[in-house]
This record gives C-alpha cells, structure tokens and sequence, in this order.
C-alpha cells in the first residue's frame, strides 16, 4: 500500500519534469528559428555565409542591431564569431556567438 503514492508522485514528478523540458526545447527552437531569420536577413545574395560586410550591416546599418554582443566594434565582434578564422560566418558560428553575446 505504501508503494502506490510513492509510485503516483514519481509519475507525477516525471510527469512534470516532461513538461518542463518541453518548454525549455520549445524555447530553445524559437530562439533558434530567430537567429536563423536574422543570420539570412544579414546574408546578402543569400550565400550561405556573412561577410565581414554583412556582419557590420547587422551591427549598425538599416537593421540597426548595435547590441550583438560586448565587443566595442564590428571588427572584434567578427573576429570572435569566426571560429575557424577563414573569413566568413556559418549560420552555426553567428548563431552561436549570437547565444553567447
């Protein structure tokens, strides 16, 4: 007889546990889809990739995002973004210094 709350709670904190993590994935996608978004609204002749020109649009041309992130300028921002150094940005390496900005 003990065995039956035991078991109902444990199903309810799973339970609950299941839901939560639903809305952390749920957030996470929606975060995700928004930097996609962002990251093609900045790729000029939608190349795949961000120039360093495409990258200083995103920090202070028409877009107007001038908070991407603590660094002083557009230079260092690119600089730290471009993980692998050969001059461009994946949608993985923006998205992920944008995360991290």
């Amino acid at each position: 007889m003990k065995a039956i709350p035991v078991l109902l709670g444990l199903i309810l904190f799973l339970g609950l546990m299941a839901v939560g993590n639903g809305r952390a994935m749920a957030e996470s996608a929606k975060q995700k889809a928004a930097c996609n978004l962002q990251f093609s609204q900045l790729d000029s002749g939608q190349k795949g990739y961000l120039t360093r020109q495409d990258f200083d649009r995103g920090w202070s041309g028409p877009l107007g995002n001038r908070n991407m992130g603590p660094y002083g300028n557009p230079q260092s921002g690119f600089a730290a973004a471009d993980k692998n150094a050969n001059g461009r940005l994946s949608p993985g390496e923006y998205c992920d210094w944008m995360s991290h900005a």
